[in-house]
């Protein structure tokens, strides 16, 4: 992938990220490693850690045909407090088997006197026997879609829409700068016309960073949003300007949080026509008002959702009888799953890569754009424009697995608030910590890359002009709206020194 000019930093950066991962991995696993080595079971569940004695309630058929349990305690008790959260990889076995016998699954759902786990397939009956121990595990998930992400990028094996895109934020040299510096200058550029808004009350900085993004012409641009600056807001008119014109968007960040936040304010209109949104992620993990949007629920309601429940149904009845067969009597019927699975799956794929592609934005975390959904489109799609909001709290690896999904790119964030966690010490000394947001904001050409927003509507001027001066070169500036808000101000507030201070200073040492 990379020219001879370049070469030098783009293997050099592609190597340091790869031995970061690899730092950072072990650190993690060697986190819960310890845990598990040194308590003794009783201990881990009273840290939330593990659950015994859990007996089968239920068993389901989830998307793709992967085989979900529903656990809980005899008699229906209260699970116990637990840090066992959707999205963990866990181990359940027997609770009188060694831990080596255990078979890896996910949560998808936790109440209160249940858990749910899906695994790829069902697990031998002897494997199920009750009572049942379900621990936490290191989870490598993320890790393997990172590291597939760095090795597209390190083979040059990724989609040719994405690849100049690739190139130009790999390479450190003039031809990157003249690369990113296409489109119009920021000095030339004019704010998005009123007249054009489908937000009415965006301000004029806002405005100006959603026309400079739109450029089409730009690979990359970036959004400077500091506190209370509509740094979302902005994103989210950027990405209904972007549809408008016919661009397809992949909208995605570091959290769920994150990605339900621009969901929710594209839900909710705000004008122009509705917009078709798919949000991409376990319903588990989603906000209740996006629920409505996400994959699972789009796929209950689409062309062809009737044949698939009646596949669900039959998986579903031949797993059961599965599991009440002895071992000698089974193999017919492990044969008859296997096809239903697959013509499940088969089933689901078709259904999803047509949503997909008829939706005008997906939304999905950073490294869920690996998802085996999204791997249902074909291998030389692209979307129009990938969007990555709070792009300054994610590890510029993590933006890579979306980054490889488009054409362009914009970039919303702040590098001066919260970075990234990284566990691993060793990773954050070799700067496995610097987001993409903040290299190319740094870099030689960075200048010309961005918009920073600079009227803010959350902080006393008091505030702000501290915040101004000390991290954003005096540039931001508090809005009439809150520029003289104080806590006195609010009902039930009592009025004394403190709450008539918009600003104080404590020494603690």
């Amino acid at each position: 992938m990379a020219s001879a000019d370049d070469c030098s930093f783009e293997d050099a950066l592609l190597t340091r990220f790869h031995e970061c991962l690899a730092l950072e991995r072990d650190a993690e696993r060697a986190e819960v490693d310890a845990l598990h080595e040194s308590l003794p079971a009783k201990e881990l569940e009273r840290r939330g850690l593990a659950l015994h004695k859990l007996r089968i309630l239920s068993t389901e058929t989830a998307l793709f045909g992967r085989a979900s349990i529903t656990l809980q305690l005899s008699g229906a008790r209260p699970l116990p407090a637990t840090k066992l959260s959707p999205g963990a990889m866990v181990s359940l076995r027997p609770s009188a088997a060694a831990a080596s016998a255990a078979s890896t699954c996910t949560i998808t759902a936790v109440r209160a006197t249940s858990v749910t786990v899906t695994f790829e397939e069902l697990p031998e009956e002897e494997q199920l026997a009750e009572p049942l121990t379900l621990s936490l595990l290191y989870n490598d998930v993320t890790y393997r879609r990172l590291d597939a992400a760095l090795s597209a990028l390190r083979t040059g094996k990724m989609p040719p829409a994405s690849a100049p895109l690739c190139r130009a934020l790999l390479a450190d040299d003039d031809a990157a700068a003249t690369i990113l510096a296409r489109g119009v200058p920021l000095a030339a550029c004019e704010p998005l016309p009123e007249t054009q808004l489908l937000n009415k009350g965006l301000n004029e900085g806002q405005r100006l960073a959603v026309q400079f993004a739109l450029d089409t012409a730009r690979p990359v641009a970036l959004i400077h949003g500091p506190p209370g600056t509509g740094k979302t807001t902005a994103v989210v008119e950027l990405i209904r300007q972007a549809v408008a014109r016919g661009e397809r968007v992949l909208a995605s960040a570091a959290s769920n949080i994150a990605v339900d936040n621009m969901a929710e304010r594209l839900l909710a209109g705000g004008g122009g026509k509705p917009i078709r949104i798919v949000r991409v992620g376990h319903p588990a993990r989603l906000l209740p008002s996006v629920l409505g949007a996400s994959l699972d629920a789009r796929l209950a309601v689409s062309e062809g959702a009737a044949i698939v429940r009646d596949v669900k149904d039959d998986l579903s009845k031949a797993r059961n009888q599965l599991r009440c067969l002895g071992k000698s009597a089974r193999g017919a019927l492990k044969a008859e799953v296997s096809t239903l699975r697959r013509e499940l799956a088969e089933r689901q794929k078709r259904s999803v890569k047509e949503l997909l592609e008829a939706s005008q934005v997906v939304l999905c975390t950073n490294t869920g754009a690996a998802d085996r959904a999204l791997s249902c489109l074909p291998p030389e799609h692209a979307f129009d424009l990938v969007v990555i909001d709070e792009a300054a709290q994610a590890l510029e690896v993590s933006c890579w697995v979306a980054l490889l999904r488009g054409r362009r790119a914009v970039l919303a964030g702040d590098h001066q608030q919260l970075p990234p966690v990284v566990k691993s010490e060793a990773a954050d000394k070799k700067g496995f910590g610097v987001t993409l947001f903040e290299r190319l904001l740094r870099s030689p050409h960075g200048r010309g890359l961005g918009v920073m927003l600079t009227a803010q509507y959350r902080m006393h001027a008091a505030v702000c002009t501290w915040a101004s001066d000390e991290l954003y070169g005096g540039r931001l500036v508090a809005d009439s709206s809150v520029a003289e808000h104080r806590l006195c101000d609010l009902e039930h507030v009592e009025t004394n020194d403190e709450t008539e201070t918009p600003l104080m200073f404590i020494d603690t040492a």
